[in-house]
């Protein structure tokens, strides 16, 4: 068994792929059982053989697919990109129902808005005269979300 050893890794350092080899290491760490049995069943395999072209391209696509779970832990999960939500600020002119309001922004616009959760959970409560911070749709202008309340 040490001869087909050293003649797998003989053939490794002959390679030009050594980095992709390694990551494949480094993804059965945890397993070295599993590792070395396939290992094993790929040299007695394949000792003859050209072992590039049977180990290779199974390494290269799982280098890939670690560069996608890598992302995915940078980012904690895969999260669309939100659109950047335009802030105004302006003033409660009426309550409607359920929980929404016609707001008079300062530029001027009517906008109906409705409460964010946070201004829910804390039970803030929103009357008429009110200057609230509105978040505006990129989509459509005329509706928004109240985010915060001034006090006053």
């Amino acid at each position: 068994m040490k001869q087909k050893n050293s003649q797998f890794f003989s053939k490794l350092n002959s390679s030009k792929e050594k980095k992709p080899f390694f990551l494949f290491f480094f993804l059965f760490k945890k397993k070295k059982n599993e590792f070395k049995t396939k290992i094993n069943s790929i040299l007695e395999n394949s000792i003859n053989a050209d072992l590039s072209q049977n180990l290779f391209p199974n390494i290269l696509s799982i280098e890939k697919n670690m560069s996608k779970v890598k992302e995915t832990l940078k980012t904690g999960g895969s999260t669309p990109k939100k659109k950047k939500l335009v802030d105004i600020t302006g003033n409660v002119l009426n309550n409607l129902s359920n929980g929404k309001f016609r707001v008079k922004l300062e530029n001027g616009v009517l906008v109906i808005a409705h409460l964010s959760g946070k201004i829910r959970q804390n039970n803030i409560k929103i009357v008429v005269g009110d200057k609230v911070t509105v978040e505006l749709s990129p989509y459509d202008l005329t509706k928004g979300r109240i985010v915060y309340r001034y006090r006053e």
